[in-house]
């Protein structure tokens, strides 16, 4: 009587250690398929540079449990909305909220990083957020040594990572030449981003814009061609990107803060 009932016990504890085993499986699953419809939804709001998308993922995600999802939509919805920042120069109060609400999100994505392993992606998207901020000469003279600091730690990690090299091609590309302007020094990065991977459309976007700042019309619509025939939602972004200039030594952009 007592080995049946101890068999019987054992058996109780072999089933629930199954069902345990079989709930902890189940609960893996679930979560990689949330991972995986969160990263499609990124990844369709990223391709269409739609805020409405984004904005709410961003919302629906846990900067605890999805870290360096978080932190990427994070990055999204700042440029969108960095973007939005750049296109309003007349209405000094809307920019100054927008200015708040960019940095506000980028110090959130920045902060979810804090727990993520070290990457070269990691350190790309940290360059990257913390340039979202970057509005003015004092913003700049404080973050520029991170954004620089972060794109090195990212390409000695991985040399090949062109997303890294793009975002290093941003300064020169865009900053007044005290503050680092190099048009050739851009246009070479962006080569070699290009040697990497020739489909992406962020650095033919820049090449675009470089050729242009240079006089070289041809080759900047053989670049801005390539790029819309990747992706056709960018077509409204380019006399922003040709009107960009990072803050210089003269003043600071109107209703910044």
């Amino acid at each position: 009587m007592i080995n049946e009932s101890t068999s019987v016990e054992r058996g109780v504890r072999v089933v629930k250690q199954v069902l345990g085993l079989l709930v902890s499986c189940l609960a893996f699953v679930v979560l990689a398929a949330l991972a995986s419809a969160d990263e499609e939804q990124l990844a369709r709001a990223r391709f269409e540079l739609d805020l409405q998308i984004a904005e709410p993922l961003l919302l629906d995600l846990n900067p605890e449990h999805d870290s360096m999802l978080f932190a990427d939509a994070s990055l999204l919805v700042a440029e969108l909305k960095r973007g939005e920042y750049e296109r309003e120069t007349g209405d000094k109060q809307r920019r100054r909220a927008l200015g708040k609400e960019i940095d506000r999100i980028a110090r959130a994505g920045l902060k979810s990083l804090e727990s993520v392993p070290e990457s070269s992606e990691k350190y790309r998207i940290e360059a990257d957020l913390n340039s979202t901020m970057i509005r003015t000469k004092f913003r700049g003279m404080k973050l520029q040594p991170k954004v620089e600091a972060s794109i090195d730690r990212a390409l000695e990690l991985d040399p090949f990572n062109a997303s890294a090299i793009v975002s290093a091609a941003r300064r020169p590309l865009f900053a007044k030449p005290k503050q680092g302007g190099d048009l050739s020094k851009a246009l070479s990065l962006l080569n070699s981003a290009l040697d990497i991977d020739p489909d992406h459309v962020s650095a033919l976007m820049l090449r675009s814009t470089a050729h242009a700042k240079l006089g070289e019309a041809e080759s900047a619509e053989r670049d801005w061609a390539a790029a819309l025939s990747l992706n056709p939602n960018i077509k409204g972004a380019r006399e922003s990107l040709l009107g960009i200039e990072l803050p210089g030594s003269d003043q600071a952009s109107p209703g910044a803060k």
